[in-house]
C-alpha cells in the first residue's frame, strides 16, 4: 500500500472517529459554546472537518489531477 493511499485512509478515518467513536464521550449539554450545547458544536465541527478531509483527499488524488489537466 502506497504512502498516499495510507494518507487518504487516515484522512477518511478522521470523520468516522469523530462522529461514531467520540460522540458518546461528548454527549453532554455543558459547556455551552455561543449558547449551543456542546454536542451540537461537536457535530458541526465534525461536519466541517469531514469536508476539509475529503477536499484534501480529492486534491491529492492523482486520478483527479488528470481530469483537471485535460479539462474533462
Amino acid at each position: 500500500m502506497s504512502k498516499l493511499r495510507q494518507f487518504h485512509l487516515a484522512l477518511a478515518a478522521i470523520p468516522f472517529i469523530l462522529m461514531l467513536v467520540c460522540t458518546p464521550f461528548v454527549n453532554r449539554t455543558t459547556p455551552t459554546i455561543a449558547g449551543f450545547p456542546f454536542l451540537l458544536v461537536w457535530i458541526v465541527i465534525s461536519v466541517v472537518l469531514t469536508s476539509i478531509c475529503m477536499a484534501i483527499v480529492y486534491r491529492t488524488d492523482p486520478a483527479n489531477s488528470q481530469d483537471e489537466e485535460t479539462g474533462a
